[in-house]
């Protein structure tokens, strides 16, 4: 399982501001990205927003992909901005695959459906995460977590307009308190480009991440219709 410096990963709560540009350039496709409702967005036109956006797509190119743009939950935005709270716990990403920029998805629903299988042939790999149900992966990727490290959850849905799968994060913030979070994403394709969207949140149980990940899905839906 591949280990993370998931420190930089809490960066988010210490650097925000509310707006960037929702409309970026994937290998020339001009695609647009509208937040998730209730998500004010990072701008790099303000200079701590930009370290924010600078530290965590540095991490996310470790990863292979480029960060497109970032946004985190408004009400915890204002709260951080007023010194009522350490960190921002719920935020958003929007990813392209570096291999990806250039790509033209010919086939959409069979390049979701490849990506879906790709990570379900990661979930056999992981024989202790490989549970029938959702509830019981998600209780064997807490049972296998490290900390400062990533556990693979698997797949949580799949459908012709997108694969979702989940995360689990443990790390210990600079507080010293540890925290774990759990990270849906979704594979989907945009105007021939493959487009990756991250939900981030505490873990609480289950239930909670069935919600997030509805989230997610309602996200998706929105950027489609954004670029209809």
């Amino acid at each position: 399982m591949r280990i993370l410096r998931i420190g930089a990963v809490f960066v988010l709560a210490a650097i925000a501001s509310s707006a960037w540009a929702a409309d970026v350039s994937v290998g020339g496709v001009s695609i647009a990205l509208p937040a998730p409702a209730g998500f004010c967005e990072l701008s790099a036109g303000q200079p701590l927003d930009n370290r924010a956006l600078t530290t965590i797509g540095g991490l996310i190119e470790k990863m292979g992909n480029r960060l497109l743009g970032a946004s985190a939950d408004c009400r915890q935005l204002a709260d951080w901005r007023a010194a009522k709270r350490p960190l921002l716990d719920d935020y958003a990403t929007f990813q392209v695959r570096v291999t990806d920029i250039d790509r033209v998805v010919a086939s959409p629903k069979a390049f979701i459906h490849e990506a879906c299988a790709t990570m379900r042939a990661q979930e056999r790999e992981a024989t202790l995460n490989a549970a029938p149900d959702f509830k019981s992966k998600i209780e064997g990727a807490l049972t296998n977590v490290k900390m400062n490290s990533l556990e693979f959850v698997g797949v949580l849905a799949e459908d012709d307009t997108a694969c979702y799968a989940a995360h689990i994060l443990k790390a210990r913030a600079q507080s010293g308190a540890d925290k774990t979070q759990i990270r849906v994403l979704s594979v989907s394709v945009v105007k021939s480009k493959a487009i990756r969207v991250t939900r981030h949140a505490v873990y609480r149980d289950a239930d909670a991440t069935s919600a997030l990940l509805a989230k997610l899905q309602d996200t998706v839906a929105a950027v489609y219709a954004a670029n209809e």
